[in-house]
């Protein structure tokens, strides 16, 4: 009978160990789906196509689904032929599609661009929410959309910047975890504990431990990768509002 008793206390505690990993591994690293965001291909109006950055799907008011993306990927700072002007981003994209992870499958369209203001990084005066897109998705985007944070996230914060390195051809996103170091309107920082290898980071979505969305990545302070730039979701919600309302 020892044996059997034995037997069970010691399956009592791999069961034990194995939930208490599941929880630790959920405070590491939060739970994300690989169709909550996707690479931005742009079918220009004068028939070329443009790649750059990351975009993805938040939630809005009155059932509405956003996509949103770095103005800059449009300008040659992302390899773009000029700047630009966000009034004008309708006349120069015919259509705008969001691949998959591996490049192949559209997880959603558009061609509705909702923002006539803003800026980019490279030229903007210090406000990092002024480099921003936004397009209106229809009820047959697959990207699932992610809740924003209504406020600023605070100094201290631990986040995780999912991104995807252009070389890959897997459907699982890159993690690279940080900390907020610097939290206001205008933008944060995050100092990282690895470096963002995914180039083409732009518009990668900063999360916290609930995957909620912090920010959107816009750039990069140092040339190791080791801190970031990113708009914060409050600022986000603000600009967006500020120009389209609910």
């Amino acid at each position: 009978m020892s044996g059997v008793k034995e037997a069970k206390l010691n399956g009592l505690r791999a069961s034990l160990f194995f939930v208490l990993a599941g929880i630790i591994v959920s405070r590491i690293s939060p739970a994300f789906a690989v169709d909550q965001f996707g690479w931005p291909r742009f079918n220009l109006s004068d028939g070329q196509e443009h790649c750059a950055g990351k975009a993805f799907a938040v939630r809005w008011y009155r059932n509405r689904t956003l996509l949103l993306l770095p103005l800059h990927v449009l300008s040659p700072e992302a390899g773009y032929s000029h700047y630009v002007d966000p009034q004008d981003v309708s006349k120069v994209v015919r259509s705008l599609d969001v691949l998959d992870l591996q490049g192949q499958s559209v997880l959603a369209s558009t061609s509705k661009s909702l923002l006539k203001t803003g800026c980019t990084v490279g030229r903007g005066t210090g406000d990092l929410s002024c480099d921003l897109m936004a397009f209106e998705l229809s009820s047959s985007s697959r990207l699932t959309p992610f809740n924003m944070l209504g406020t600023l996230a605070p100094v201290g914060t631990k986040v995780w910047v999912w991104s995807k390195d252009t070389e890959s051809r897997s459907l699982s996103p890159d993690r690279y975890s940080g900390t907020i170091s610097v939290s206001s309107p205008s933008g944060l920082v995050v100092q990282m504990d690895v470096p963002v290898k995914a180039f083409s980071s732009s518009g990668a979505p900063v999360v916290n431990a609930k995957n909620e969305l912090v920010g959107m990545m816009v750039g990069k302070q140092d040339d190791e990768r080791m801190v970031i730039m990113a708009i914060p979701s409050s600022s986000l919600i603000r600009r967006v509002y500020n120009e389209i309302g609910q």
